[in-house]
């Protein structure tokens, strides 16, 4: 569920006042007990991941806040917030915390990285392909983040339409990924809208065969069934995740796609 930023900056603000409660004190039953600035960093820090581990991305994302205003120079606690805003659909919001730094860090490739893809959320992909010009200009081929770097621009020229580009990106992220189920199901996507549908199909067939518990690539794969008009397909892999009425939903959405003819 989309969080509304302003729901999220009044929790952070209850937040805030928690712990500025705990830096003054901790009892033990007896004196108070003063609790360090860098045990409470080190606590906010485990507290934040353990949220973002656990998929509770508002949490994380608010635990990343305070620590970010402690800390404003700590560039990877931008990247950990920016990128905690980009789950729970406050992108925009990401990007401007990330561009307040982003003069000085023109060679720090997970800060370059996560600025894209913070951008493509937000609807910037141009601007996302600037800053993978960057990287890919200061990254070493042995960086082992080449493979999501490669990926996140595919990403970006499918946004722009640029598909033989976009796929290009997606077979290189695969040489140095094999078989990695984010990129086969980008790449069958792009395949998909530049009207290569049955070897979309058959890329999404081959990521669903290797890893059946990832209902993204499943339902997507039961989308282009549906487009291609396969609708028993289609209809049987839309039972595996989703309950009766989505599922009448998207038969009938699919339905249109038999009618018009398969694009």
């Amino acid at each position: 569920m989309r969080n509304s930023l302003k729901a999220t900056t009044f929790r952070l603000a209850i937040f805030a006042g928690v712990v500025g409660i705990l830096s003054g004190c901790a009892s033990t039953g007896g004196a108070p007990v003063k609790v360090s600035e860098a045990s409470l960093a080190k606590t906010l820090d485990i507290a934040a991941r353990d949220s973002e581990n656990q998929h509770d991305y508002t949490s994380a994302a608010q635990y990343y806040a305070r620590l970010s205003h402690e800390k404003p120079d700590d560039i990877r606690l931008r990247i950990d917030l920016a990128r905690n805003l980009r789950y729970i659909g406050e992108a925009k919001q990401g990007v401007k915390i990330l561009l307040e730094k982003r003069p000085s860090q023109s060679s720090n490739l997970p800060f370059l990285l996560e600025l894209a893809k913070s951008r493509i959320a937000a609807g910037d992909a141009e601007g996302a392909l600037g800053d993978l010009k960057a990287l890919f200009a200061a990254a070493p081929a042995t960086w082992p983040g080449m493979w999501d770097a490669f990926m996140v621009r595919g990403i970006a020229r499918d946004q722009v339409q640029h598909y033989k580009l976009a796929q290009a990106d997606y077979n290189a992220a695969l040489k140095l990924s094999p078989k990695n189920p984010q990129v086969m199901n980008n790449y069958a996507m792009s395949l998909a809208q530049s009207g290569r549908l049955d070897a979309a199909i058959a890329i999404l067939e081959n990521a669903s065969n290797q890893n059946r518990s990832n209902v993204q690539v499943r339902q997507n794969l039961a989308l282009l069934y549906g487009v291609k008009g396969e609708l028993g397909k289609a209809k049987a892999l839309s039972e595996m995740d989703l309950d009766p009425k989505n599922v009448d939903t998207n038969m009938s959405f699919y339905q249109r796609f038999k009618h018009r003819g398969t694009p």
